[in-house]
């Protein structure tokens, strides 16, 4: 339906994708088998060895993929063809899609959002066979990581690099298709998968911080937090669970709300 490249090694698939011999229509992505200089949020350094899965497409610049709502949008629709597959997946506002380790959840994929010179392309990494260690993560990181053949399906073989691709692709371009806030909306979808929801949590952004019971999504990609003083809403920083969990009914509750 959509082309694809394959590149063997890059420096990362967002600069490949932005080289002079490539051309890439909307929903044309280009794919590598593995990274040197991969990078995640906050340009941060992210390992990127062979086996897993790395990826940029090109977006279409309008709604959702537009503001702030295009990296939650993106993470919704990759948590709904990972939960299509079987895999129990979460979204952790604002860009990471986390699965269900037992009653924990780790990160197995980040989406980083990039729009230069007229072209946003949206570069995925996902864990396929391999993750960062715990020394590799930064020190105030929320989650740890893992990858989906460590939760592999029961009767199932985890998937390869270009049919789940396509499963994301096929995701991603759904929730494009359904821009309103029908079911199966990308605001649907990221209120249905939000990872602690309902629970307490703190939002670090700089020199703020705040904590309060996570409300949701709202329709510009914000989350909203019920605080102290009032319901408060914020379009960037990145959250922490601050309470206890327990895991029931598939979803992370705090120890009190059980």
């Amino acid at each position: 339906m959509f082309n694809v490249i394959h590149r063997a090694e890059v420096s990362t698939t967002m600069d490949a994708a932005r080289g002079p011999d490539v051309h890439l229509g909307v929903f044309d992505s280009l794919m590598a088998e593995s990274q040197t200089a991969g990078r995640g949020q906050y340009r941060r350094n992210w390992g990127s060895p062979a086996g897993n899965l790395y990826a940029s497409l090109r977006l279409p610049m309008e709604p959702p993929f537009v503001g702030t709502e295009a990296a939650v949008a993106c993470g919704a629709a990759v948590c709904a063809a990972l939960k299509g597959y079987g895999y129990p997946a979460v979204m952790k506002w604002p860009n990471d899609v986390a699965v269900m380790f037992g009653e924990e959840p780790r990160k197995v994929c980040g989406i980083l959002l990039e729009e230069r010179a007229g072209v946003l392309l949206a570069g995925v990494g996902l864990n396929l066979v391999s993750h960062p260690g715990a020394e590799a993560m930064r020190e105030s990181t929320a989650l740890m990581a893992c990858s989906l053949s460590e939760c592999a399906l029961p009767g199932r073989a985890v998937p390869g690099v270009d049919e789940l691709w396509g499963l994301l692709v096929k995701s991603i371009f759904s929730v494009y298709s359904q821009k309103t806030t029908q079911s199966g909306s990308w605001l649907e979808l990221a209120n249905r998968y939000l990872l602690w929801r309902g629970n307490p949590v703190r939002l670090e952004d700089g020199s703020l911080t705040a904590t309060g019971i996570l409300e949701g999504v709202g329709a510009q990609g914000q989350i909203i937090l019920r605080e102290t003083g009032g319901v408060k809403e914020y379009l960037g920083g990145s959250i922490r669970f601050a309470g206890e969990t327990v895991f029931k009914e598939g979803r992370v509750h705090a120890k009190q709300d059980v």
